[in-house]
């Protein structure tokens, strides 16, 4: 590439003059050294005499034809990049071009002139980057070949270094192969951890009856659709701070309170309660349920609750719940008796 101070020879070959002359202008006037050549033959011949930066080349020329003098640009200054110019409807020629080691292309069309000082500038950017590159690389060859020397001469020293070198590696390489084994074993754990929980989420929203999780203060975290309905309170209302204290008849609330407590503390594994629940319209109906310890989700707490004397469908569906240690379920029946 030249210096600042000297500017770009950039080579036009192109068999319409008038496009030509246009391309050279624009390219003087953006500060490039522009020549034109009408043939292949004649982009040779100049080639052979002068030396160019660049090659603005159509492809449809009459003689040698664009692709062809493609054949003779290598051996012309270490691989002469070039930039084609085509037609409209021509895209997948320039694309063929591209692949052959065009840096870019123009098609020819109303902005035509105006776009070639970009194009171009683009292209010698590009060309600047590559030979910045080109001595980057021999840089860093000549400095192989000096830090090269003074391996040879300290062999010894380096040979010791090597070993421990290695004998870090396999250590390393034997941790690395446990800790992939214990990424494993936790992505497996953690798979089965969540198709475990999808199970019971299926579970909960699914199981036909009103299911709920409490937390240890005593609230709801988690109600079902079915569970909304039987109290008439919003999904909302209760897990935004109600407990099931505040469904619990005023006559039933201590009783029911201490025996949870006891299973909270382990001294009692669960127990099986009537109580009488009050809806969000102030019905009055009468539940009876299981509460117990729960550890597949976040909730510390669950119960399984269901009317009595109930349909055997829904009793199963009771059973099924507190089998498998999840919320609360309800359905419809009649009172029990007063005693």
């Amino acid at each position: 590439m030249p210096t600042p101070l000297t500017p770009v020879t950039i080579l036009v070959v192109d068999d319409d003059p008038g496009i030509s002359r246009l391309i050279v202008r624009e390219l003087n006037r953006n500060g490039h050294h522009a020549v034109s050549v009408s043939s292949g033959e004649q982009a040779i011949t100049w080639l052979n005499e002068n030396v160019a930066h660049l090659v603005l080349l159509d492809l449809k020329l009459p003689g040698l034809r664009g692709n062809e003098l493609i054949e003779h640009l290598d051996s012309f200054h270490d691989h002469l990049p070039f930039i084609i110019i085509t037609g409209q409807g021509d895209e997948r020629v320039a694309v063929d071009m591209m692949k052959r080691g065009a840096l870019d292309y123009v098609i020819k069309d109303a902005n035509f002139i105006t776009l070639v000082p970009t194009v171009v500038q683009r292209a010698l950017a590009r060309i600047e980057e590559q030979t910045r590159l080109s001595a980057a690389e021999k840089a860093l060859a000549r400095s192989n070949a000096e830090l090269e020397h003074r391996v040879i001469e300290r062999t010894t020293e380096l040979t010791q270094a090597n070993q421990a070198l290695r004998e870090s590696r396999v250590a390393a390489l034997n941790l690395m192969d446990e800790a992939i084994a214990a990424r494993k074993k936790a992505e497996q754990a953690e798979a089965a951890l969540c198709e475990s929980e999808a199970r019971y989420r299926g579970f909960f929203e699914n199981v036909g009856v009103g299911t709920v999780e409490v937390d240890a203060d005593g609230r709801f975290t988690r109600v079902n659709d079915r569970f909304c309905s039987i109290t008439g309170y919003s999904r909302e209302e209760l897990v935004g701070g109600m407990s099931p204290r505040d469904l619990t008849h005023p006559d039933d609330a201590e009783s029911n309170r201490e025996r949870v407590e006891q299973v909270l503390h382990g001294e009692l594994p669960i127990y099986e309660t009537e109580r009488r629940c009050i809806r969000k319209d102030g019905a009055m109906i009468w539940v009876s349920g299981t509460p117990q310890p729960f550890t597949m989700t976040t909730a510390p707490f669950a119960a399984s609750w269901v009317l009595p004397r109930t349909s055997p469908h829904a009793n199963r569906l009771s059973r099924l719940c507190s089998r498998a240690r999840s919320g609360c379920a309800f359905s419809s029946g009649t009172p029990p008796p007063p005693w």
